[in-house]
């Protein structure tokens, strides 16, 4: 039996808004300057994101048209206050939770050295042969967010912390609603297990509540499964 013990989603917090510098616009001079025709190619950066990428992100309103309307709603009703003079907007636990519903078969890859492109890792996640429909979303140029909608799926990920993609390493980190990418999650599968307990009770629901007592239960090994 696998379990891994989940995290409790912060509270919310102020955003702050920062104000521009504007400085009055300058009279053009009759004499304008000249300026060579230079042009010279700019290399990008170790951690830039190819057009490819940046062209897979959804919009902003891409994402507000795909979430429920009954959502929409619900947050739109909220009023705005100031915390602190700064504005601030509160989010309870049971909206936060509700929030992340979608995201409980969501899991996190990171690439500690070099990452595929996002076409790479989609063709390869392609050849897994998933019981369920999968989605692989940008986080950033070390992170996806891989979004899965079947609970087989999910636990055949997760237990496995190191995956290959493309010859490039990828760790399989669980997700939580206070997930950063600075910051490491202190949460693993490990298999525990119940020595002389009685075959009766070794049911699937018996041994997932009984799992509980130590973390969230995953998935049964396949000697216990085939009894």
């Amino acid at each position: 039996m696998s379990s891994g013990h989940a995290g409790r989603p912060p509270a919310g917090m102020p955003v702050a808004r920062q104000q521009a510098n504007l400085r009055p616009p300058q009279a053009a001079s009759s004499d304008p300057l000249r300026l060579p025709n230079i042009s010279a190619p700019i290399a990008p950066g170790p951690h830039a994101i190819s057009s490819s990428e940046r062209s897979m992100r959804k919009s902003f309103a891409s994402v507000l048209q795909s979430a429920p309307d009954s959502a929409c709603h619900q947050f739109l009703a909220k009023e705005p206050f100031l915390h602190r003079g700064e504005p601030a907007l509160t989010i309870t636990d049971d909206e936060e939770a509700s929030l992340a519903e979608p995201f409980k078969f969501t899991l996190v890859g990171k690439f500690s050295h070099r990452k595929p492109s996002m076409v790479e890792v989609r063709n390869s996640f392609q050849k897994f042969g998933f019981t369920g429909d999968f989605k692989i979303g940008l986080i950033d140029f070390k992170h996806i967010l891989i979004h899965l909608t079947h609970e087989d799926d999910y636990s055949r990920l997760f237990l496995k912390p190191l995956w290959f993609i493309m010859g490039c390493p990828m760790r399989v980190l669980k997700w939580t609603c206070d997930f950063h990418p600075d910051a490491e999650i202190p949460i693993a599968p490990v298999w525990i297990s119940f020595p002389l307990l009685p075959v009766h009770l070794r049911a699937k629901e018996f041994l997932f509540a009984l799992s509980k007592l130590v973390g969230v239960p995953l998935r049964i090994d396949e000697a216990t499964a085939d009894l």
